[in-house]
């Protein structure tokens, strides 16, 4: 039987580079350095300080040995805004995020979180507390809002942001692509010796 060699080993390569789901990133904060960020990255994703008509840059905060992302100046009514993106510019679906009560009291109109595509088209999350579902699919940008710091302190913050980049090809490990590449050519090497066998 006549084998095709350059068939064969292109078979073993598409397999090598077949999509693969790829688990969900959850954005912490724990681990970046408390204070005003202008961008930070973790896990893939890079958060950028987006001025939402003149908004301040949005903090990261220790509360109670949590970070959790907050808005940075007491009482400004345009708040912080910052826009979520994967550091290769690829797109993503965003899930959820934590939308915390820090100080415990009432909900007030005037402060409030929010997310969208953009920060001409957008969605209150507050007065919903806790983790949110906000179900974005295949975006390549996020813009949040924070309007949370009023006179006598933080009262909104978020953290947990859950997201999945989406696209994405698996790129397998040179041990991974040898065993898939090698058998071909085993059997491609075979197979030619057999056709130029004397008869």
């Amino acid at each position: 039987m006549k084998m095709n060699f350059k068939a064969m080993a292109a078979a073993a390569f598409v397999a090598a580079g077949v999509a693969v789901p790829v688990q969900a990133a959850t954005l912490t904060f724990q681990s970046q350095p408390v204070g005003l960020f202008g961008s930070l990255a973790e896990s893939g994703f890079v958060l950028t300080h987006d001025p939402l008509d003149g908004s301040m840059q949005p903090e990261v905060a220790d509360v109670g040995g949590n970070h959790v992302l907050v808005d940075s100046t007491p009482f400004d009514w345009f708040g912080s805004g910052f826009t979520l993106r994967r550091q290769d510019g690829g797109a993503f679906n965003l899930h959820s995020v934590d939308v915390l009560n820090l100080d415990g009291l009432f909900y007030n109109p005037i402060f409030k979180v929010f997310v969208g595509p953009s920060q001409a088209s957008w969605t209150e999350l507050t007065p919903n507390f806790g983790t949110v579902a906000i179900n974005m699919v295949n975006v390549t940008s996020a813009f949040f809002g924070i309007v949370s710091h009023a006179p006598w302190g933080l009262n909104y913050a978020l953290d947990n942001i859950v997201a999945t980049p989406v696209n994405v090809s698996a790129v397998p490990e040179p041990s991974t692509l040898a065993l898939l590449v090698l058998p071909v050519l085993g059997l491609a090497g075979r197979a030619r010796r057999r056709h130029h066998r004397p008869a």
